[in-house]
């Protein structure tokens, strides 16, 4: 009889007993679970080098799209120019110098004032401008209800690298810092570092424009030039901060600090502007755009 009922002792064809197997699995040996976890770690490893081909091939495929949809507004608007030419309906238009194979140059976003000059004097084409609408209006969408300051600092970063926003202004001068008399720093003009002007570069700030309205139909020029100086006069803090993503939440309007106490004014804090919190990018410090002077 045995000692412990619970203990099973295996006989093999030839009479011969053999240890109980502490792994739990009959007939296997405990190494096997090692190279089952080694074949699980491979297969895991397989799985995610997969997932980012697909990705990789996805983001492929939609600049193939896009081009090709650019492409297709600039046939088309080449074949009405020519419909209204041919008819004499509309006069003759201007034919545009920029190849149909249009290149994925465009997607670019300008860091040099010779690329702003290049870019300014290609726009001054209404049909190279249309192409240009056409091309971008995917970053903010065409819907006409969106949030048209929050579609402005994300397509800002698409146009314009933030380093190269640095080196511009509204209107070209540049300030500095210097000690007074009294110990303090006050804000000087700086009369040997001078800015790109931003003011002057019109077709660019039309470009901005039309993509910004396409995507908010209310959207004024004057709201799209206090942008500009905003973000001008923040560009250093820009360049220092990183995008994340942030999904847009709706505050309580029941807050402590909203409720009017004795003796205060009646108004309701007013809504800056700069405030992008609702955007798929926004700035870690988007706190720190003031608004103009």
């Amino acid at each position: 009889m045995y000692r412990n009922s619970n203990q099973r002792i295996d006989v093999d064809e030839t009479g011969s007993r053999s240890a109980p197997n502490p792994s739990g699995f009959p007939g296997k040996p405990r190494g096997g679970l090692l190279v089952c976890s080694e074949k699980s770690k491979q297969m895991l490893e397989s799985i995610v080098n997969n997932q980012a081909k697909m990705m990789d091939n996805q983001q492929k495929m939609m600049q193939m799209i896009i081009d090709t949809i650019a492409n297709v507004q600039y046939l088309s608007e080449n074949v009405k120019s020519a419909s209204r030419a041919s008819s004499g309906s509309a006069g003759t238009s201007r034919s545009s110098t920029v190849p149909v194979s249009f290149t994925a140059d465009i997607m670019n976003p300008v860091n040099s004032v010779d690329e702003l000059n290049a870019l300014e004097t290609l726009l001054s084409d209404d049909t190279v401008m249309q192409q240009y609408v056409g091309k971008l209006s995917f970053i903010c969408g065409n819907s006409g209800r969106a949030n048209g300051i929050d579609c402005c600092y994300k397509l800002i970063d698409h146009l314009v690298t933030r380093p190269f926003l640095v080196q511009c202004s509204w209107t070209g001068n540049s300030r500095t810092t210097a000690p007074t008399d009294n110990g303090s720093q006050e804000l000087f003009p700086d009369m040997e570092n001078g800015k790109v002007a931003l003011k002057f570069y019109k077709k660019f700030r039309a470009l901005f424009l039309n993509l910004i309205i396409l995507a908010d139909s209310s959207f004024t020029d004057m709201e799209c030039e206090t942008f500009f100086k905003r973000i001008m006069k923040n560009s250093k803090q820009r360049v220092l901060c990183k995008m994340i993503s942030s999904k847009h939440r709706n505050r309580p309007r029941n807050l402590k600090y909203n409720i009017q106490r004795p003796g205060t004014s009646s108004q309701a804090p007013s809504m800056d502007v700069a405030d992008n919190s609702a955007s798929e990018f926004v700035d870690v410090n988007s706190g720190l755009f003031d608004p103009p002077n």
